[in-house]
């Protein structure tokens, strides 16, 4: 690949002032990449040795600084003209250097979620699911505590499963030791005592039943996302009708 030379007609001044942004605009490149493959092979390190001591922030939150100090430092040196020229490409260079601290802040935290010890996620707390609209003292209510979408709301073989019989017009079904994070709930009154939804004709239920957010669609189940809700730092209350 050729390149193309100086024009030995540009005045010294001219060029000794294109060889000084050349320079400080390489200088801005080098520092910049140096910090995304620095950064990452620190965190690493870290989360490989010893994940539950993440030191990595400190040196990559200083070494962010410094690359914003040899920015300012660039935009600083040059006179007034060149600056104005180099103002967009120093903005995109201090763009590029915040997203990758964040980009990397990100991927690492996440990895740094999954090698937490247990027990770091936060206190279990109690799930009260009120089971309303119960007719009859037959069979079971049974509550169905999901934590992904695999088989809900009728397949609650991989669910947390409650079964009451029912004394009344209400029942409720208590889960405890529940882990924040995001569940659902589907309920039955289970009347012939197998323990599942029965179903007839296109799969619509033949039993009264229920989901969390009291959920109803005609032409199909409903899905976990819409039936889904967040267990935290305080025990949660859940009502659901029963649908006939």
């Amino acid at each position: 690949m050729s390149t193309t030379p100086l024009s030995t007609t540009e005045s010294p001044d001219v060029l000794l002032e294109a060889r000084k942004r050349v320079r400080l605009k390489t200088g801005i490149r080098i520092h910049l990449r140096a910090f995304a493959l620095g950064a990452t092979a620190m965190t690493a390190v870290n989360l490989l040795t010893t994940p539950a001591q993440q030191w990595f922030w400190f040196p990559v939150l200083g070494w962010l600084l410094g690359v914003f100090a040899h920015a300012g430092v660039v935009h600083h040196l040059l006179d007034d003209g060149t600056r104005r020229a180099l103002d967009d490409e120093l903005a995109e260079v201090r763009r590029r250097a915040a997203s990758a601290a964040l980009s990397i802040a990100m991927a690492l935290g996440l990895a740094a979620a999954d090698v937490q010890p247990a027990g770091a996620q936060g206190a279990p707390q109690t799930l009260t699911v009120t089971v309303r609209g119960v007719v009859g003292t037959d069979g079971e209510i049974g509550c169905a505590l999901f934590t992904t979408a695999d088989g809900f709301p009728k397949d609650t073989k991989g669910a947390r499963q409650l079964w009451i019989v029912p004394a009344g017009a209400r029942v409720q079904c208590v889960f405890t030791d529940v882990v924040p994070g995001t569940y659902a709930v589907s309920v039955v009154h289970d009347r012939n005592g197998n323990r599942r939804v029965d179903t007839g004709r296109f799969g619509i239920p033949t039993e009264p039943w229920g989901v969390s957010r009291n959920v109803v669609h005609t032409l199909r189940a409903p899905r976990m996302q819409e039936a889904q809700f967040d267990v935290g730092a305080s025990p949660v209350l859940v009502d659901i009708t029963l649908v006939r």
